[in-house]
């Protein structure tokens, strides 16, 4: 099962890669497109548009706390800004401030959670917080009912067979969903489990 969990540990890695440059090719799409617009090459569109697609993508990830990955969006766009006879997002811009953000995100996941796996249980099962995979998980003693498992789909859960635990990227959303979903206080539990990663 250890194998098969690093295995797994791996693919994640590759997965974020690709999510990297999933990202990175959005986002040298929209320079694209805004330097097409300030060169008067494309006309009529909204330049604000294409640098707010840009905010709220690498947005999504500050919220996320994922640093990395804010970290080479935001130097993408300075390399870019440092190229280009007009920058695509002013230094004032919140885009330059969004590292800070997904580092505060970041560091209150792991004040809350720290950086050890914790398995709380409930009735029913155990939420596992798995800081290797970057996952909360919900694992259950037994096959849950239709009903359930069409409720944690709603909550953003979906089944993993690797790990067979319902599971989504470990969030403060994540966590804030399962509490609700599970009518327990992850953050305050006392019996706590700890697992080293």
């Amino acid at each position: 099962m250890k194998k098969k969990q690093a295995f797994v540990c791996i693919r994640q890695t590759d997965k974020r890669e690709q999510v990297w440059l999933s990202l990175k090719a959005d986002i040298e799409s929209r320079l694209g497109v805004i330097h097409a617009i300030d060169t008067g090459k494309a006309k009529g569109y909204n330049r604000s548009l294409f640098v707010e697609s840009i905010l709220n993508k690498v947005g999504t990830f500050a919220g996320k706390g994922d640093v990395d990955i804010v970290r080479r969006a935001v130097a993408l766009v300075s390399e870019y800004n440092k190229n280009s006879a007009k920058p695509a997002v002013t230094e004032r811009n919140r885009l330059f401030r969004m590292e800070v953000m997904a580092l505060e995100t970041r560091s209150r996941l792991e004040a809350d959670y720290g950086n050890v796996n914790m398995e709380i249980p409930f009735n029913g099962g155990t939420v596992v917080i798995n800081h290797e995979a970057d996952r909360l998980q919900i694992v259950y003693g037994k096959i849950p009912d239709d009903n359930t498992r069409k409720t944690l789909k709603s909550y953003g859960f979906r089944w993993s067979p690797a790990f067979k635990a319902w599971q989504r990227m470990l969030t403060v959303k994540a966590v804030l969903a399962a509490e609700e979903l599970l009518g327990i206080n992850i953050g305050e539990t006392e019996k706590q489990t700890t697992t080293r990663p």
